[in-house]
């Protein structure tokens, strides 16, 4: 159910060239944005749930440190906290980064055998793939991502190193191989823990903040997906404005 809400914004800093997994494909469906401290300025851009609240909300590091097993939590927004500052690292196409075309795991990939296999076989070998490291000012070490410590639905968003398994991967998608699809303009974030991709493990919140979002089972109102569960990325700066998602992915 649409529960009345708009785009809400999230705040992530977005660089290019970071190398902490194999690729540089960059990802469309994000443009560059404002900043959530002024060190990171116009290398940001905003992404965030439908619902709660009108972009008053952002994601942020429950670490300024960035330690391993740290909560992400969606707080209140600001201008000026670098525990708000991600910065995005593009890592390429499922096919070829990670799997063959075949549906075989590549020599080091993060994904399992049997991941690559129904990653392929549901349709997912042409979708981009990214991490989201926390970067506190854009100036931290970037090795610490966005993640999931296990597949088992309702696992705490944690930062977990960066490129060491397929639980930072992400997979930004509007359409699921059954055909359901996102809203107009918004999307979901896969998570490559997900040991089923017809019904994958998606970034979720419970609809308020501050809370603590989970890697939850996609759900769906009908044949549409939910606002708890749906991203868009906007242009900044971050103004709390409603947004308009620009060029959401296939």
């Amino acid at each position: 159910m649409r529960n009345g809400g708009f785009p809400v914004l999230r705040r992530f800093c977005y660089t290019l060239g970071a190398a902490a997994v194999a690729g540089a494909m960059a990802v469309s469906g994000f443009a560059a944005a404002g900043a959530a401290t002024t060190a990171c300025g116009k290398a940001c851009y905003d992404i965030g749930f439908v619902d709660p609240g009108l972009g008053a909300e952002l994601l942020a590091s429950n670490s300024l440190a960035g330690a391993k097993g740290a909560l992400v939590r969606l707080v209140q927004g600001s201008d000026g906290l670098p525990a708000e500052d991600f910065v995005r690292i593009a890592a390429g196409t499922v096919v070829p980064t990670y799997c063959t075309a075949t549906g075989q795991a590549q020599t080091g990939s993060l994904f399992t055998a049997k991941q690559c296999q129904l990653l392929v076989t549901d349709g997912y070998s042409a979708n981009e793939t990214y991490e989201i490291a926390f970067s506190p000012d854009n100036g931290g070490p970037a090795d610490e991502c966005i993640g999931a410590t296990s597949s088992r639905p309702g696992s705490s968003v944690r930062l977990e190193p960066c490129g060491a398994s397929a639980g930072t991967i992400l997979i930004p998608v509007r359409k699921l191989p059954d055909g359901r699809v996102s809203y107009t303009n918004s999307l979901w974030e896969v998570n490559g823990a997900s040991d089923n991709f017809s019904n994958p493990l998606v970034l979720t919140d419970d609809g308020t903040y501050p809370s603590n979002p989970t890697w939850a089972t996609v759900v769906f109102d009908g044949k549409r997906g939910i606002d708890t569960q749906e991203v868009c990325a906007t242009n900044g700066p971050f103004h709390g404005a409603t947004p308009t998602c620009l060029n959401p992915v296939k």
